[in-house]
């Protein structure tokens, strides 16, 4: 039975930026490895020369960084998805300006064996930004994001009918429901069911004034219905398989309730980031909150340990981009 009060908070400050002298940059995305082995990405918001972004590792000593390819000669780049639980390669995807392409900015798919190697994977530049990127249940990559999806060997992409994606922000993935990858548009919906192609099956409206924000929004539960996050609403939303709808409202008001991850004592956690609160839902709708010790840290993405990683790696682990820290959540 869950206790809240063995709930734990522990934040680990990055001590370095990358580089220290070339910013503004904070911790965008995250994710565990099967070795337990932490995960995350940078964005820079400045033009400088040399794009200030990387992928880095925490293992429960120091924080190593691994950077993106190419860096060198790089402005204004980031790390928009990462994946690092599905294979041994940690899959992610970097955003970045190349100085000498006029107008060439946009993501690209890269890979490294527990970060420490980075390659292009095989796949080709895109036109476009890569937020969402899900290795689906029979191995293939799917991508999403906004103006794009994904192209190259291996990678499929979700085919978002035109006219909606027209009117979207950012398009969000996720394992789902009768083995097929799910997928919303954000800010408002709808929901698109896929078969292994790409072409849309069923498509589902959210309810009226729901609004998304974040790039973790969507997730499959352990009750094997789709949950997300639903900031116009304040609300923790359940999807069935058939499109029904149920919302949980959050007991902090206006939280910023962003990215939310399955656990493994079969509930769901989730980001409250104007609230500075990290948040837990079980599949009846019973929600605690819970501040964290950072005021102001504005936690974004979060991601479980995988069930058999070392016990150091905490149960979930998620993203506090105000403050520049990652933080790990016990229970």
């Amino acid at each position: 039975m869950f206790n809240p009060a063995s709930v734990h908070v522990t934040e680990v400050p990055i001590p370095v930026e990358s580089p220290a002298d070339d910013g503004p940059v904070y911790p965008s995305v995250i994710d565990v490895g099967t070795d337990g082995s932490v995960y995350f990405g940078q964005l820079n918001t400045s033009e400088a020369i040399f794009g200030n972004f990387g992928i880095f590792r925490y293992s429960g000593g120091g924080i190593v960084q691994t950077l993106p390819f190419p860096q060198q000669n790089m402005t204004a780049g980031g790390v928009d998805a990462i994946d690092a639980h599905d294979s041994p390669t940690v899959v992610w995807s970097s955003t970045y300006k190349d100085n000498s392409q006029i107008l060439a900015f946009g993501d690209n798919l890269e890979c490294g064996a527990n970060g420490n190697v980075a390659s292009a994977c095989s796949f080709s530049g895109l036109a476009g930004f890569i937020y969402s990127l899900v290795v689906a249940r029979d191995g293939t990559v799917w991508t999403a994001g906004a103006n794009c999806c994904g192209a190259g060997a291996g990678a499929y992409p979700a085919q978002f009918p035109s006219d909606a994606a027209a009117n979207s922000s950012i398009a969000i993935l996720a394992n789902g429901p009768n083995s097929h990858v799910w997928g919303l548009l954000e800010p408002s919906g709808p929901m698109y069911e896929f078969d292994s192609n790409g072409a849309v099956l069923n498509t589902y409206e959210l309810l009226p004034g729901s609004t998304l924000q974040g790039i973790d929004v969507l997730v499959q539960g352990p009750d094997g219905n789709l949950w997300f996050t639903d900031a116009g609403h304040n609300a923790i939303a359940r999807m069935t398989p058939s499109g029904v709808i149920t919302e949980f409202p959050i007991p902090t008001a206006n939280s910023g309730v962003e990215s939310i991850a399955v656990s493994t004592d079969g509930a769901l956690w989730f980001t409250e980031t104007t609230a500075s609160k990290v948040g837990r839902i079980d599949i009846t709708g019973k929600i605690y909150d819970f501040t964290l010790p950072t005021p102001n840290a504005g936690p974004t993405a979060i991601a479980p340990a995988p069930p058999l990683a070392p016990a150091t790696a905490g149960r979930l682990w998620f993203t506090e981009t105000s403050a520049n820290k990652i933080a790990s959540i016990t229970y």
